[in-house]
């Protein structure tokens, strides 16, 4: 059995797998939320300047050491500097806080200002690399028994623990309960405290600890995100295929409802904003095309409207469109025939009790009730809880035991629509538990007994 030290897991196998989560959430978020967050750039920069500092943690172990004190200093240097003032502000957008422009630069000037405290005092009272002997003193000269750690727990209080504490307590005030929101100021939160036990205690192991339990946090926050994304995309198209489902006439004030919705529900980004307008155009198009509307003009029509759409950068402006879209579609759905569900597929029905003998198609059904064979077939699957094809087999099969009481299985097979004998059979089989062979007998048997 391998017996793995517990300094190599805490010092070294645990910053490298967090550091790859993290590079796993930094793909998320380029790939997926890139323009649907406006504090991207912010956690991009926390995110790179953390990894570095992980991975470089186990390389500074095997480097000599002067190079090992280098690349202490431009860890902590990057992380202080660009990665905790990134996260600060972040955390603020988040929580929709209007901060003015010496907002953002004031975390990135405390934490530069902490990191080349930091750096001076720190090589001039260890290494002398960088400065000399002399400046190791300026604190203990300044303020008693004081030490370069010190100063990184004073920035880290100052730019992520009493930040994240007043945010979260804001959020609780405000009602404003976001999971995912509170997953990030708490993991924000969790980190600092580490940090700072882990300086104060020499336990430098903790903030490694830490590290990883925030970025198991923000995964899990990632895969809310993704699954809160899946339903409300979801769920409006879901809503807008019940509105034209319905026997409703008139469905126009509900789909303007439905982008006025949408609209609401729209954090900040005006690319999503755009995607899922015409996600539910594209819906409406393509239902007004199955009522049997001119194909080629809806879709020209409809290219020229997304196209503009897709130019625009002015919500006003692409609410507009869309609602004017949406009511001419709504206007074309409106005079569908009047024909409820139930009688369409009455005729249906109707149909293919009257052709089953015959090879018949799904689209020869639909051209016959006049309407397109995929909205017929999403109408019958409603109404009758049965595909149109299920339907016509097991109208086939029930019509084939009649039939079998007089015919052979070939003659039947004919009579009922298949081609093929083979195939009958094994139909039949399937739906009624015996071949038509057997089913004949059976019945045979059961009128010669007395």
């Amino acid at each position: 059995m391998i017996s793995i030290p517990l300094d190599t897991i805490l010092y070294f196998i645990v910053p490298m797998i967090t550091g790859q989560l993290l590079l796993l959430i930094l793909i998320y978020f380029t790939v997926v939320r890139r323009r649907m967050i406006a504090e991207f750039p912010l956690h991009a920069c926390f995110i790179l300047s953390f990894v570095i500092y992980l991975l470089a943690g186990p390389l500074q172990f095997y480097s000599y050491h002067d190079t090992a004190s280098l690349i202490i200093y431009s860890r902590f240097a990057i992380l202080f500097s660009i990665g905790i003032p990134s996260m600060l502000i972040a955390n603020l957008l988040r929580c929709r806080v209007t901060i003015s422009r010496l907002s953002y630069v004031l975390p990135y000037f405390i934490g530069s200002v902490g990191a080349t405290v930091y750096v001076v005092v720190r090589d001039g009272a260890t290494d002398q690399i960088l400065v000399s002997e002399k400046y190791g003193q300026i604190l203990p000269t300044i303020i008693s028994d004081a030490s370069f750690r010190d100063v990184l727990i004073l920035v880290t209080a100052i730019l992520l623990v009493l930040p994240s504490i007043y945010l979260i307590a804001r959020q609780v005030k405000n009602n404003a309960r976001s999971q995912t929101t509170l997953l990030f100021l708490s993991s924000s939160l969790l980190l600092g405290l580490a940090f700072i036990v882990g300086e104060i205690t020499n336990q430098f192991w903790l903030l490694n600890a830490g590290s990883f339990i925030t970025v198991l946090c923000w995964c899990w926050a990632v895969y809310q995100d993704i699954q809160a994304m899946q339903i409300q995309a979801c769920s409006l198209k879901e809503e807008l295929q019940e509105l034209i489902d319905s026997d409703e006439q008139n469905i126009q004030p509900d789909v303007i409802k439905l982008i006025d919705k949408l609209e609401v529900n729209q954090d900040c980004d005006i690319d999503d904003y755009k995607r899922k307008i015409k996600d539910l155009l594209i819906l409406l198009t393509q239902s007004t095309i199955e009522q049997g509307r001119d194909n080629e003009q809806l879709l020209r029509n409809s290219s020229d409207k997304l196209k503009v759409i897709q130019l625009s950068d002015n919500s006003h402006d692409i609410k507009q469109l869309a609602k004017d879209e949406a009511i001419e579609l709504s206007r074309l759905l409106a005079n569908r025939p009047t024909k409820g569900n139930q009688e369409l597929v009455d005729n249906a029905i109707n149909y293919i009790t009257k052709n089953y003998s015959r090879d018949i198609e799904l689209i020869d059904i639909a051209q016959n009730c006049n309407v397109s064979d995929s909205y017929l077939s999403r109408i019958f699957k409603k109404v009758t809880g049965e595909t149109p094809n299920q339907f016509i087999t097991d109208y086939r099969i029930r019509q084939a035991k009649l039939i079998l009481k007089q015919y052979s299985v070939n003659e039947t097979s004919a009579a009922v629509g298949f081609k093929n004998p083979s195939y009958f059979s094994t139909v039949f089989k399937k739906v009624t538990g015996l071949s038509p062979l057997q089913y004949q007998k059976q019945f045979m048997k059961a009128n010669t007994n007395p």
